[in-house]
């Protein structure tokens, strides 16, 4: 069935194991009408990793270059998605899209572009203005959820679907224009001409975003951090599926076109290992703008990695 708007919605319960990924989906009925993907866009309602399956996700995939928007939903371990039954559903309409869980929204997102090779951008709200078909799956690996593992059960899992419903308004009002978006406000440096602060590790902080510094686990990454000493030490227990599973992130730092910045740090670990550094936008479909790693040794030393932002070779030494 093609749809152009409506309210998706099904009642399912998704299997456990690493390397699945259950998902509820939607794709245009032409990919063509403004490129391939992705500038023909996509709808995530619904997907969830089956090694973290207390965590859904709800996205839509668009532009030229690649951009996204997603949303997730935590539930607690009783109530998950593989032992619980759930609803999830998305409210698409012209101009806004809206996802929810058991009744409850979870994402909203209004602001998204599409491109047309030799035309450039076209005319909001496009991409999501056009016929889209539901696509139910289950996926078995891939470079985002990993790889099935040894107690991965292939044989006796199952994505387990309750009923699929679509709905649509006997008429939408499609005469809406793209959101007015705010200017990008960039963090200044210090009189030396560093952007990081607390670079020195002279201040203790919570290490949850509040200050400088934020921790992060996901995918199965175990570790803890505390800054001690002039220092932060970092103790994983498991590095999880990913290579971000475990992080330590300085958020709201400026990456303006035509610049090089240096990216300068001391390190050294209880044992040889590979480290990666990274500078990303996250509204920005998280893109990188360096991405590298270095070895990191037994002994301090000085890593330094310089950054390009108008195209040009990367140098990490």
């Amino acid at each position: 069935m093609y749809k152009r708007q409506g309210y998706f919605e099904c009642r399912a319960k998704v299997p456990t194991g690493k390397g699945y990924l259950p998902a509820f989906w939607m794709m245009p009925t032409d990919e063509n009408l403004y490129g391939q993907w992705p500038k023909c866009g996509e709808i995530d309602i619904m997907e969830v990793m089956g090694q973290e399956t207390n965590k859904a996700y709800g996205t839509i995939h668009y532009g030229e270059p690649h951009d996204q928007s997603q949303g997730t939903c935590t539930v607690d371990a009783k109530n998950n998605f593989a032992d619980q039954y759930h609803t999830y559903a998305c409210d698409w309409e012209p101009g806004k899209i809206t996802w929810y869980i058991d009744g409850v929204k979870f994402h909203e997102e209004s602001d998204w572009f599409s491109a047309k090779s030799g035309q450039g951008e076209v005319a909001y709200p496009a991409p999501f203005d056009q016929p889209f078909y539901a696509i139910l799956n289950l996926a078995v690996g891939g470079s985002w959820v990993g790889y099935p593992d040894e107690n991965t059960k292939i044989n006796s899992s199952a994505y387990i679907i309750d009923y699929v419903k679509i709905f649509q308004k006997d008429s939408y009002d499609e005469d809406v224009q793209a959101p007015e978006k705010e200017p990008d406000v960039f963090k200044e440096p210090d009189a030396n001409g560093n952007y990081i602060t607390n670079g020195d590790f002279a201040k203790d902080e919570a290490l949850d975003g509040t200050e400088n510094w934020q921790f992060l686990t996901t995918l199965g990454g175990d570790a803890a951090a505390v800054i001690k000493d002039k220092e932060i030490v970092i103790t994983t227990k498991d590095q999880g599926t990913a290579d971000y599973s475990v992080q330590l992130v300085q958020p709201k730092l400026p990456a303006k076109q035509g610049y090089t910045y240096e990216v300068t740090f001391d390190a050294y670990a209880s044992a040889d290992r590979a480290v990666g550094i990274a500078i990303k936008a996250p509204n920005r479909s998280y893109k990188a703008y360096l991405e590298d790693s270095v070895n990191v040794t037994t002994e301090k030393q000085t890593y330094t990695c310089l950054l390009y932002t108008s195209p040009s070779p990367r140098d990490c030494s």
